[in-house]
């Protein structure tokens, strides 16, 4: 989609991270709310387009160019512009994708500078086929379950710095 943002662009990556342990995101540079809330919050992801910010009392909702919450990937879908829809389910992805590294999930950022990168990133980098088994799809309520679900796992079965 043109225009789109990238969900590992600057201001949105600090919110790829939850503790489920301390139901909480990230401490580096300040406190940071948590994917969990990240990807369910239409209104934090619409303020980082600043005509959002500016025009507040005069936008509709889910007018946010930068919001690609949950909320607001389902209702483009539905409502006609599932192209929209798609990238923001995109962005949802990213988040559960990055519940499943064991430094999101225990507030232990990994700038990609000075040898902070995340040791499980870089050891699961080498491999290129990820072949998921024939188990049966996994069905929860909402996306705020699946991200504790997935996070519990992780946080509770791998290392991290």
């Amino acid at each position: 989609m043109q225009g789109s943002i990238d969900e590992d662009a600057f201001g949105r990556w600090m919110r790829h991270f939850y503790d489920p342990i301390y139901n909480r995101g990230v401490n580096y540079l300040g406190r940071w709310q948590s994917s969990k809330e990240w990807a369910q919050d239409h209104k934090a992801q619409a303020k980082l387009d600043l005509k959002m910010t500016l025009l507040a009392a005069m936008v509709k909702p889910f007018d946010g160019s930068t919001d690609y919450s949950w909320e607001r990937s389902i209702y483009e879908y539905a409502w006609g512009d599932k192209n929209r829809g798609l990238v923001g389910l995109g962005h949802i992805l990213h988040l559960l994708e990055d519940a499943t590294v064991p430094d999101h999930t225990r507030n232990d950022p990994h700038p990609p500078i000075c040898d902070e990168r995340s040791p499980y990133e870089y050891f699961v980098s080498r491999f290129t086929d990820m072949s998921i088994g024939n188990g049966s799809p996994v069905v929860l309520g909402s996306i705020g379950e699946y991200l504790d679900v997935i996070t519990k796992y992780s946080n509770n079965n791998f290392f991290s710095k």
